[in-house]
């Protein structure tokens, strides 16, 4: 049982934990909006049920954002596909090889975790929170790298880098309703001398933070999305698909605190220490008459 209580002890002392805390302030506006209202679950294509607006005047806010990023128990920090197509002018097979690094990947049934701003005026949203409703919070960081090739010479076609916020808070009430609230803010930039065999190298979280710093403060660089649908107790469904775009204006970043390595090996000689004085023990018990 002490062996149990000391592998526990150790496993918790070096299991990842959040390494930073960032503050992001951003400005934007939205311009386009797409709706569909009450689409039967019996339709497979809601086209009738859905209108679109581009605003006469855009709709401008300002949205601040904290979130923790580092290795976060929950993380999967990387993920990589590889796909081809046949070009459709030529006939020759293309390769697309795509890499994504997530340095934030968390769930949680705390609603101030949520980054998602408040809805647009525009957006309406029949669906409440019931008594007994759940909620869930995900919020995601990534990275990712995509770059597409002539399959039988390697020749690059193309290469593009993209940066995303997301945020998604999701109810789901007794009665089987539910809605859906979520914002993801992207950027994506060329990446025209990046080589095939680079496109899935890791990348550090000061990197990340780097270019979105340098790249995203630029009027109208970033692309920002704001979602938010319904489902009805029969199924129903509903949507309202916001998009606009967005700069930074204000990006912090403060440590936690995070054991150093010295500590660690304090920590560590704590517990080995305790291990001999248990096992010492367990032996005199053992010798005496």
């Amino acid at each position: 049982m002490k062996m149990r209580w000391m592998a526990a002890l150790v496993g918790a002392m070096l299991s990842p934990v959040a390494m930073a805390t960032v503050t992001v302030t951003l400005e934007g506006s939205y311009t386009f909006q797409s709706q569909v209202v009450d689409c039967p679950p019996t339709e497979t294509d809601c086209w009738a049920h859905s209108t679109e607006l581009n605003f006469s005047s855009p709709i401008t806010l300002t949205h601040t954002f904290t979130f923790e990023y580092g290795l976060s128990p929950n993380a999967v920090e990387y993920s990589s596909s590889r796909s081809t197509s046949l070009d459709p002018w030529t006939g020759r097979e293309r390769e697309r090889l795509s890499f994504t690094q997530r340095y934030t990947n968390t769930s949680s049934l705390d609603m101030s975790t949520s980054l998602v701003p408040t809805a647009p005026a525009s957006v309406t949203n029949p669906i409440g929170v019931d008594p007994g409703a759940t909620g869930d919070v995900r919020n995601i960081v990534q990275r990712s790298r995509s770059v597409s090739s002539w399959t039988d010479t390697g020749e690059i076609l193309g290469a593009n880098e993209g940066f995303n916020v997301y945020s998604g808070v999701i109810w789901s009430n007794p009665d089987g309703s539910a809605f859906v609230n979520e914002m993801n803010l992207g950027l994506s930039v060329r990446f025209p001398a990046l080589a095939v065999s680079d496109y899935n190298r890791p990348e550090s979280t000061s990197y990340f933070f780097e270019e979105l710093s340098r790249l995203g403060t630029c009027e109208d660089c970033l692309s920002l999305r704001y979602r938010s649908a319904y489902w009805r107790a029969d199924g129903t469904y509903g949507e309202a698909l916001v998009l606009g775009n967005a700069r930074i204006i204000s990006m912090v970043e403060s440590a936690s605190a995070v054991p150093e390595p010295s500590t660690y090996a304090l920590m560590l000689a704590g517990v080995a220490a305790i291990g001999v004085a248990a096992r010492r023990r367990r032996a005199a018990d053992t010798i005496k008459p």
